[in-house]
């Protein structure tokens, strides 16, 4: 087709089309040429799935790294040689316990994890954005869970004595795969450094949180008002809100009800500033106990209650969190005197943690234990002694019969003995109860109660030098542990009543001033316990020959229990 002379050319373009068309090296090349077009997209294909894989595997593998170091078998088995090395009877039920949940945490996590890394890297799902999002959210979890499971290795009795509570209150993993939840705060700085200070103070607050579980020391606390500061300093403030939140739980946890209401507010402000609705709900949850509670700000708590309410139903996955609320507001609608509301409450959270947590969880049995106390104010003994042993059944599968919890139960139900008149048999109770809790947990809270009981049931049998000093230790250990409280209202009141039986009636006006101004001061001057401890103290002047002091106490007393009751009346009826 080239040729210079035309007659040795092809006669027509089409002859040389033919002709090339038949040359079989052509055909080759052109072969090579469409093989070569169709592999650079096969080969770009494969590589690229070769890199996501690679990219999978590494996620995956990294995880599982992670994993081992919190849960493995020579962990486990670590565990158990710590919890055995107590000596505690129920240690080889709490483990089990604790194995048992932190198998199934831990399968979860993987799951999730893996779920993560393919959602983005395989299925094409989910943007690198979110999946940052969603590792972040579980390397929260994982350093809890890392934390957890290193105090366990140095369990002493005091951390299996509580082992139960703490493995089951592990933060919930559904919130790391919502992607509505893990996108609704304000994103954090751009700068580096930031971010980093960030990564490090979620990591601390973390392990903080796992530690507070178990042990809520005042070392943590320090440790918890430094990342705070540090918080603080960044102006990021979902971060702050996370801190205030963790300083609230600690000082809750020691019995500063005053300045965990404060670090709670502040975490409720600094949530709504920075959009993170799930912080601000948990905030608002434990203000209506701290304050509605535990301070007697029944307002407060009603407003919180609502505010709560209306924020978790804004949350996916809120089961656990609205029947903590729940649980709350049972709580606070018995100090109200508000019992049918009370009782509605009651059975609602008991129904919602039931469903969120499973029948086996130490938040539903200590919901049984709020509803029978509700019963109790009722009059309502059995009912209130089904409770107790719902929730003594519930802690003698998790913990077995020695266990702490368990103990409570077993005192409620020693409660309702005695309220029936059965003081004898409610005596014998809290005497075993006292008996374990002095040998497995000796710094229990619990152990003030029952010295308490032991002493009402002590005065019913017409032994009041006993009671005394029941109520005495009672009295002192509430005083060492909380301090001006309703508990310690009861305390000096109790001392006061035992002290008039003996007939040193000097010595009990004295304790019933003491009771007297402690009550006015903490709950109220016209609070009902205040009415109540008023007579006592009249009581207490008439014996020791003060008549007109006594006179004007009875009357200022009849007043306040005339006011107290109109208004539980009243309540009643709006209910």
């Amino acid at each position: 087709g080239l040729q210079p002379r035309p007659g040795d050319r092809h006669p027509s373009l089409a002859a040389l089309l033919a002709a090339l068309r038949a040359d079989a090296r052509a055909a080759q090349a052109r072969r090579l040429r469409l093989v070569a077009a169709l592999a650079i997209p096969l080969v770009a294909l494969a590589g690229w799935r070769v890199m996501r894989h690679r990219e999978l595997r590494q996620c995956t593998a990294a995880a599982d790294g992670r994993l081992a170091a919190a849960w493995d078998l020579s962990r486990r088995h670590a565990i158990q040689r710590a919890f055995g090395a107590t000596g505690l009877s129920y240690a080889t039920r709490a483990f089990d316990t604790v194995a048992e949940a932190l198998d199934g945490y831990t399968h979860a996590w993987r799951d999730m994890h893996a779920d993560a890394c393919e959602a983005t890297l395989v299925r094409n799902e989910a943007s690198q954005e979110l999946l940052d999002l969603r590792m972040a959210c579980l390397g929260d979890r994982l350093t809890q869970l890392q934390t957890l499971s290193d105090v366990f290795v140095a369990a002493d009795a005091g951390v299996v004595a509580h082992s139960v509570q703490t493995v089951q209150s592990l933060p919930p993993l559904a919130p790391c795969a919502d992607a509505v939840t893990l996108r609704a705060p304000e994103a954090p700085p751009r700068d580096r450094r930031a971010r980093a200070e960030i990564d490090r103070l979620r990591h601390d607050l973390a392990r903080v949180h796992a530690l507070g579980l178990a042990r809520p020391s005042e070392e943590l606390v320090r440790t918890a008002r430094a990342d705070l500061t540090a918080a603080q300093a960044l102006r990021y403030t979902p971060l702050e809100a996370e801190a205030q939140l963790q300083l609230g739980e600690l000082l809750d946890g020691r019995g500063d009800f005053a300045g965990a209401g404060k670090a709670y507010h502040q975490s409720w402000v600094a949530a709504l500033a920075g959009h993170d609705e799930a912080a601000g709900a948990w905030a608002a949850t434990e203000l209506v106990r701290t304050l509605g509670v535990s301070q007697a700000h029944y307002d407060e708590g009603d407003r919180w209650s609502d505010i709560a309410e209306a924020v978790i139903g804004r949350l996916p996955h809120n089961g656990y969190l609205l029947g903590t609320l729940v649980a709350n507001r049972a709580e606070l609608r018995k100090e109200e005197s508000r019992y049918p509301d009370a009782v509605s409450d009651g059975k609602h959270a008991v129904e919602l943690l039931t469903h969120a947590l499973g029948p086996d969880h130490e938040m539903v049995a200590e919901t049984y234990n709020t509803l029978g106390n509700i019963y109790r104010d009722l009059e309502k003994l059995p009912e209130a002694l089904d409770c107790y042993r719902h929730s003594l059944d519930i802690w003698l599968r998790l913990g077995g019969p020695d266990h702490p919890r368990a103990l409570a139960s077993e005192s409620g139900v020693a409660d309702v003995y005695g309220d029936r008149g059965d003081h004898e048999l409610a005596l014998g109770e809290y005497q075993r109860v006292l008996a374990a809790l002095e040998r497995v947990d000796p710094e229990s809270p619990n152990v003030a109660n029952v010295h308490n009981n032991m002493g009402t049931e002590l005065m019913a049998l017409g032994r009041p030098r006993q009671a005394l000093e029941h109520y005495r230790r009672a009295a002192d250990d509430w005083k060492r542990r909380i301090g001006p409280s309703t508990e310690m209202v009861t305390g000096l009141n109790n001392l006061g009543s035992a002290s008039l039986e003996l007939g040193e009636a000097a010595e009990a006006e004295r304790w019933f001033g003491e009771a007297l101004a402690m009550s006015e001061k903490v709950l109220g001057p016209t609070h009902l316990f205040s009415g109540v401890v008023l007579q006592g103290l009249a009581d207490a002047r008439l014996r020791h020959g003060d008549r007109d002091q006594a006179l004007a106490d009875y009357q200022r007393s009849i007043g306040i229990i005339d006011q107290a009751r109109a208004l539980r009346i009243e309540r009643l009826l709006d209910d």
